[in-house]
């Protein structure tokens, strides 16, 4: 198993959700989930198309909660289908893999284009 390269905490009604960040396997994928978490990143917002102000991922929901399985957030519409108004290359290593429980991952927009939610 790599090392990781991060720590962040999601902080929810709920507790800490307490993630490990793998910067060596997706390192385009972790600074823009750092960006958008501290608010160093620049993004749009999808209601209004308008600049967004501070960190995306502050007072967002998850949208998607599936009991024993997962939990999906990080779309400010709180819907699922609003991201930060731009996409890059998926990031896909074969060290990390999905065959344990409490893995971190983002959702991508179609095949090569990930999206903010996840």
């Amino acid at each position: 198993m790599p090392q990781h390269t991060a720590v962040a905490t999601i902080h929810t009604n709920h507790g800490d959700i307490v993630v490990n960040l793998f910067g060596d396997q997706a390192p385009r994928t972790v600074q823009n989930f750092v960006g958008l978490s501290d608010g160093s990143r620049e993004w749009t917002h999808p209601a209004t198309g308008k600049p967004g102000e501070g960190a995306l991922y502050t007072d967002v929901i998850f949208h998607r909660i599936i009991e024993g399985f997962m939990i999906q957030g990080g779309d400010p519409l709180g819907v699922g289908t609003g991201g930060p108004g731009y996409n890059f290359n998926d990031e896909i290593s074969p060290e990390l893999t999905f065959t344990e429980p409490y893995k971190l991952a983002m959702a991508n927009a179609g095949l090569r284009r990930n999206a903010i939610t996840g």
